[in-house]
C-alpha cells in the first residue's frame, strides 16, 4: 500500500530475512534504519519499539515452535503508526514436525493460535486500541510463516494486509480443525458427520477447494493478502496437492532461470504419491539436521550411542545387564519408526526410476547420480526390510518364552541370547546403512540444497533487484555496475561499514597516540624537571643555611675531639639538559600509520563514489549514521 512505511516488496523482504538473525532489539532497530536509509535514500522518521515473541506473556510455554517479532512503528503526531508482525519460517525441527502435522495432515494449527495471540500481546504492549486511533497491523512472513499469518488471517481477520515470501500455502484440512465456524459450514454443505473427523478426507478435494475459497471469500478475510513466490520454490513445486490453495493476490517470479523448477513434476504425480515424497522429505531433513549418528536415530530409532566403545560379543552382553533399559527403549522406538518408514520407501522405490528421470530433465540431477540414487534406495529398503524382520523375531521369542509356551529350560537365557544376536545384527546393518545414507547425502545433498536455494528470502531479492542494479548477500546490499565481463559488483554495505568503523577506530587510536605523548611527557620531561627542582632547592638550602650541616662536616673530615665551624658554603653545581629522548620521531611514526590508514578510507570511498558516477545517494551512504 501506498501508505506503508515498509512500502516497497524489498524493504519488506529485507526486513522479513532480518528477523531470523536473532539479534538484540537495539541492534534490531539499528539495522531497520539502515535498510530503510539503503533502499529509500532517506532516514526513517518514526519511533521504533520492538518485541520479541519470546517476551510476549501469552507465549511463554507455547510449544508450538511459532517465533515472532513485532516492530511498531511512531510516526510523528500518530497519523501514520504502524505495526508489523513478522513471523518466522521453519527454522527448528519443532517447525518440520508442525509442517508434517500441519501442512501434510492438517491436524494441527497450534502456531496459528500462537500467532493470533502474539498479535494480541502485541497490540496491548504498544498500547494499540482498535477504536482509539488508526494503527494499521501489518503481517509479513515466509515459508510456514506465511501459513500461520494467513491461516490467522482467515479465521480471526486480524491483519489490515499481509505480505508474504514463499509461503506454505493455506490448508483447507488444516482450517477444518482449527476454524469451528469453517467446519460446521462444510459439515453442513456435505452432511458430514461432526463427530467423524476424518469424513471430511473422503471429500472431493476440488469441491473442498472450490467451497473453502467461497467461503473466505464471501467472508472478506481474504482481501489484502499479497504473495511473492519463486517459479523454483520447492513450497510452490508441492501446492499442487490436495489440502493447500492459495489466497490473495498472487505475483510469481522466475528466481532462478537456468531451472524450470519442480512444480511440473509433482503436478505429474498423484497426490497420494507427492504426501509420501512430502513426508520421506521432511523426515530426511529432520534427520539430516541432526547429523549422521542422531539421524539414524531420527530415521529409524537405533541408538548407536548406547554402544560406543563395545567391541565384542561380551561388550554387547555386559552392555545388555547394565544398559537393559535403555535398549528396549531403543527396540521400541525401531519398532514404531522402521514399518511407517519402510512404506513410505517402498513408495518411492516402486516409482524411484520415474521420479528421479523428471530430475535428470529438469537438469538437477545426472543419469548416472539417478541410478545410484534408485539403488541406494533400494538397499536401504532392504535392510529396513531386515530390521523390521529382526525385531519381530525378537518380539516373538520374548512373547513365547514369557507366556508359559518357551522351549528349553531357562527362558532368561533364551531370550538373551536372542537380544543379544538382534543387537549384534542390527550394529552390523548399521553401517551398511549408514554408507548408503551417506551416498544419498552426497548425490541429494546438492541438488536439495539448489532447490533449498529458490525457497530462500535472497534467491528473490536477487531476482527483483536485478532490474535496478542491486543484488543482495546476507543483510548487505550490493551495487552493480555494467554487465557482462565488464560487471563489477560492490558491496556497499560492507564498503560503508568499512569507511565508518574504519575512521572510528583512527579516531580512538589518534586519541591513544595522544594520550601515549602525553604520558611520556609526563613520566619522563615532567619527571626530569621535577627532580632537577629538588636538587636545585636543596643546592639552594646548602648555600643559605650552611652551620647546620657542620656535623656532617665534622663527621666525615675533622680530626678527632676538634670541631669544625662552617661559615660558608658554595656549590659549583651543573645539572645537564635531559637529552637521547626523542618523542617526535614515535608520534611522527604512529601519526603516518593513522593517515595512511584514513586515506585509504577516503580513497575507496572516492573510487565507489566516482564508479557510480558520484551519486548522491552513494556518498549518503557513506555519511549516514543509523539513529545518529
Amino acid at each position: 500500500m501506498e501508505n506503508d512505511i515498509l512500502n516497497s516488496d524489498i524493504l519488506r523482504l529485507r526486513l522479513i530475512d532480518l528477523e531470523y538473525k536473532g539479534l538484540k532489539n537495539e541492534d534490531f532497530e539499528k539495522e531497520i534504519r539502515r535498510i530503510y536509509f539503503e533502499e529509500t535514500g532517506h532516514e526513517l522518521k518514526a519511533d521504533i519499539e520492538i518485541l520479541k515473541s519470546s517476551d510476549a506473556k501469552s507465549i511463554k510455554g507455547d510449544e508450538s515452535g511459532y517465533d515472532g517479532t513485532a516492530v511498531y512503528f511512531k510516526t510523528e503526531g500518530k497519523d501514520n503508526d504502524q505495526l508489523y508482525i513478522l513471523s518466522q519460517g521453519s527454522q527448528q525441527a519443532k517447525d518440520w514436525e508442525y509442517n508434517m502435522n500441519a501442512m501434510l495432515a492438517g491436524q494441527d494449527a497450534s502456531q496459528t493460535y500462537a500467532t493470533y495471540n502474539f498479535v494480541k500481546d502485541a497490540k496491548e504492549h504498544f498500547n494499540v486500541n482498535d477504536t482509539a486511533n488508526q494503527t494499521d497491523i501489518i503481517g509479513m512472513s515466509h515459508s510456514l510463516a506465511h501459513n500461520n499469518n494467513a491461516s490467522t488471517q482467515l479465521i480471526y481477520n486480524v491483519f489490515d494486509r499481509v505480505y508474504s515470501v514463499n509461503g506454505a500455502q493455506t490448508n483447507y484440512y488444516q482450517l477444518y480443525s482449527a476454524n469451528a465456524e469453517f467446519r460446521q459450514e462444510v459439515n453442513k454443505q456435505f452432511s458430514l458427520n461432526r463427530n467423524d473427523y476424518l469424513a471430511i478426507y473422503k471429500l472431493d478435494p476440488a469441491q473442498l477447494r472450490n467451497f473453502t475459497e467461497e467461503y473466505y471469500e464471501k467472508k472478506g478475510n481474504t482481501k489484502g493478502i499479497y504473495q511473492l513466490i519463486s517459479t523454483d520454490d520447492p513450497l510452490y513445486g508441492i501446492s499442487g496437492a490436495r489440502g493447500f490453495f492459495p489466497v490473495g493476490t498472487v505475483e510469481m517470479i522466475d528466481t532462478n532461470t537456468e531451472r524450470p523448477g519442480i512444480r511440473d513434476i509433482f503436478d505429474q504425480l498423484p497426490d497420494s504419491e507427492v504426501a509420501h515424497l512430502q513426508q520421506l522429505a521432511i523426515t530426511y531433513t529432520v534427520a539430516e539436521k541432526a547429523g549422521s549418528a542422531n539421524g539414524l536415530k531420527e530415521l529409524t530409532g537405533l541408538d548407536i550411542s548406547i554402544f560406543e566403545g563395545a567391541k565384542g560379543n561380551w561388550d554387547y552382553a555386559k552392555l545388555y545387564m547394565t544398559k537393559g533399559d535403555e535398549i528396549n527403549a531403543m527396540i521400541a522406538d525401531m519398532n514404531t519408526k522402521v514399518p511407517p518408514l519402510i512404506d513410505s520407501i517402498k513408495k518411492m522405490t516402486s516409482n524411484s526410476d520415474v521420479i528421479f528421470s523428471h530430475f535428470v530433465d529438469a537438469g538437477y540431477l545426472s543419469e548416472a547420480d539417478k541410478d545410484i540414487v534408485v539403488k541406494e534406495l533400494t538397499n536401504i529398503e532392504g535392510l529396513l526390510e531386515e530390521m523390521k524382520s529382526l525385531i519381530q523375531t525378537n518380539n516373538s521369542i520374548r512373547e513365547s518364552q514369557y507366556d508359559g509356551n518357551y522351549s528349553g529350560s531357562n527362558p532368561f537365557m533364551t531370550v538373551l541370547g536372542a537380544d543379544i544376536g538382534s543387537l549384534i545384527r542390527l550394529l552390523n546393518l548399521k553401517d551398511s546403512f549408514t554408507e548408503s545414507f551417506e551416498k544419498l547425502q552426497h548425490i541429494l545433498g546438492p541438488m536439495l540444497a539448489e532447490i533449498g536455494d529458490s525457497h530462500s528470502i535472497l534467491e528473490m531479492l536477487n531476482a527483483l533487484g536485478l532490474q535496478s542494479g542491486r543484488a543482495y548477500s546476507g543483510s548487505d546490499l550490493i551495487l552493480v555496475k555494467g554487465s557482462g565481463a565488464d560487471k563489477i559488483k560492490v558491496n556497499i554495505s560492507a564498503a560503508v561499514r568499512m569507511y565508518q568503523q574504519g575512521n572510528e577506530s583512527l579516531e580512538v587510536k589518534n586519541r591513544h597516540v595522544e594520550a601515549l605523548i602525553a604520558a611520556l611527557d609526563a613520566e619522563l620531561v615532567d619527571g626530569f624537571m621535577l627532580e632537577r627542582t629538588k636538587v636545585v632547592s636543596r643546592i639552594n638550602e646548602i648555600e643559605s643555611n650552611p652551620s647546620s650541616y657542620a656535623d656532617h662536616i665534622n663527621a666525615c673530615v675533622a680530626p678527632s675531639g676538634n670541631k669544625a665551624e662552617v661559615v660558608g658554603a658554595n656549590v659549583h653545581e651543573y645539572l645537564p639538559p635531559l637529552s637521547g629522548i626523542q618523542f617526535d620521531g614515535i608520534q611522527s611514526i604512529l601519526q603516518t600509520e593513522i593517515t595512511n590508514a584514513k586515506t585509504f578510507l577516503t580513497t575507496s570511498r572516492t573510487a565507489i563514489e566516482t564508479l557510480f558516477d558520484k551519486d548522491e545517494f552513494v556518498a549518503a551512504l557513506f555519511d549516514y549514521v543509523p539513529g545518529g
